[in-house]
């Protein structure tokens, strides 16, 4: 009963939900273990704005797999997402940090995850709201980090309208 009270708690002080998808390439001395080492991901990421709505507090889960799907993860992260121009719009820069957990083909593997991302959050053109974004990842876990290089697209939904003077 509790987590449909916090979902509708959380989408009611969102103001924006975006739909992603990843390609990405895992990269570092544990990409030789995969025989793709190409893979994909899907996320959802909640956004709350702040300072006038130019930045935003973060939260996104994901799936990533790769090697033909015998290897993945599902992440859960926060961020603050920094406008360059102070606009809400246009390049930004967006730290995160969660915690990730899957399999790598014959291991149970789990741990702390950290992001850097840049991107542009193009203005709204009618109900299109583009993002595309550049971001590194690392996932920490006993067996040693895995590291990924990921080009995402994303639409924004809006949830509310955002006003002008916020």
């Amino acid at each position: 009963m509790k987590k449909p009270i916090m979902l509708a708690l959380v989408l009611t002080i969102s103001t924006c939900l975006c739909a992603q998808i990843e390609v990405f390439k895992i990269v570092g001395k544990n990409s030789e273990e995969f025989s793709h080492q190409y893979g994909f991901g899907t996320f959802l990421k909640l956004s709350v704005p702040v300072n006038q709505g130019s930045d935003a507090i973060t939260g996104e889960i994901g799936i990533m797999g790769l090697d033909g799907y015998s290897a993945g993860f599902v992440v859960l992260k926060a961020g603050y997402r920094y406008t360059l121009n102070r606009s809400g719009y246009g390049l930004y820069v967006e730290p995160q940090a969660g915690y990730a957990a899957g399999n790598d083909t014959y291991k149970d593997v789990a741990g702390v995850s950290t992001v850097a991302a840049v991107g542009y959050l193009f203005q709204p053109i009618g109900n299109v709201r583009l993002d595309v974004g550049l971001r590194f990842e690392n996932i920490f876990t006993a067996y040693g980090s895995y590291s990924f290089v990921g080009l995402r697209i994303a639409h924004n939904f809006s949830l509310f309208r955002r006003s002008a003077d916020y």
